[in-house]
């Protein structure tokens, strides 16, 4: 659950960023620093999920992951 809260925090903060017209040097660097946040707070999450052995979650975050990474890939910044 606190992954999930960290991750949506970090979405957040992407989204407010990603609006912006103009950025600087440290936005940016802070819009990838949050990206890899994402991607790392799902890892953690799909790893305590492996742990409890619950097949429907690991799949669930797996799954999430995976659309989260494309999505990032394809954000311009």
């Amino acid at each position: 659950l606190q992954r999930e809260k960290e991750i949506r925090s970090a979405v957040d903060e992407l989204a407010r960023l990603g609006d912006s017209p103009s950025l600087s040097v440290n936005e940016v660097l802070k819009i990838q620093l949050l990206k890899q946040t994402i991607v790392r707070n799902y890892d953690e999450a799909l790893n305590i999920a492996q742990q409890t052995g619950d097949k429907d979650l690991v799949r669930e975050y797996e799954r999430r992951r995976d659309k989260t990474v494309r999505a990032l890939q394809m954000m311009k910044r």
